[in-house]
C-alpha cells in the first residue's frame, strides 16, 4: 500500500470511530433521560430514611381499594392520601371522612379533615383523603378505612 493509501485509510477509520462514538454517547444520554415505566408521583421520600412509601392494595368483597400516601413528613401542613376505589358490583356510596382514621404506633387516632375527589356513587371513584400532620412523627401509621363492601381494610407504613 502506498502512504496516501494508508493515511487515507487510517483517516476513515479515525473518522468511523469518531462517529460511533458520538452516536454511543448520544445513546446513553438519550437513555439517562428517558423516563422510566415508575410514575414518580406514586413515589414518596420518608421523612428521616430517604426511602418511599409503596402503593397498597386491598381486594376484597368485589372491591379494590389502592392507597398511596402523596404527603406525610414532618414538615407538611397537611398529610394527604391518593385513594383509589372500584368495583364493578353495586356502588361506591361511602363517605371517605365518615369511615377514615389514621392511627399512629402509639394508638392515638385521627380523623380526616377533608375528601377531595370524587362524589359518593358509581363503579369507580378517587381523591385525596386529609389529615392533619401526626407529631411527633410516628414509627409508623396505619390508615384504616370501616366497612367498604362490608369490608374494614387497614395499609399500614412503617415512617422511621
Amino acid at each position: 500500500m502506498k502512504p496516501k493509501q494508508i493515511t487515507l485509510l487510517l483517516a476513515i477509520i479515525l473518522v468511523l470511530m469518531v462517529a460511533g462514538l458520538t452516536f454511543m454517547l448520544g445513546k446513553a444520554r438519550q437513555a439517562a433521560q428517558t423516563t422510566s415505566d415508575v410514575d414518580p408521583m406514586s413515589i414518596q421520600l420518608k421523612p428521616d430514611t430517604g426511602g418511599f412509601f409503596a402503593k397498597k392494595t386491598d381486594t376484597q368483597a368485589n372491591i379494590g381499594v389502592e392507597i398511596t400516601p402523596v404527603s406525610l413528613s414532618a414538615t407538611s401542613t397537611e398529610w394527604t392520601f391518593d385513594i383509589a376505589m372500584n368495583t364493578h358490583s353495586g356502588s361506591l356510596d361511602v363517605d371517605p371522612t365518615k369511615i377514615a382514621s389514621l392511627m399512629n404506633d402509639a394508638g392515638n387516632i385521627s380523623q380526616p379533615i377533608r375528601w377531595d375527589g370524587d362524589p359518593e356513587g358509581g363503579h369507580h371513584r378517587s381523591g385525596l383523603l386529609i389529615f392533619k400532620p401526626v407529631m411527633p412523627l410516628p414509627k409508623s401509621i396505619t390508615l384504616k378505612l370501616s366497612g367498604i363492601g362490608g369490608v374494614d381494610r387497614t395499609f399500614t407504613w412503617q415512617m422511621k
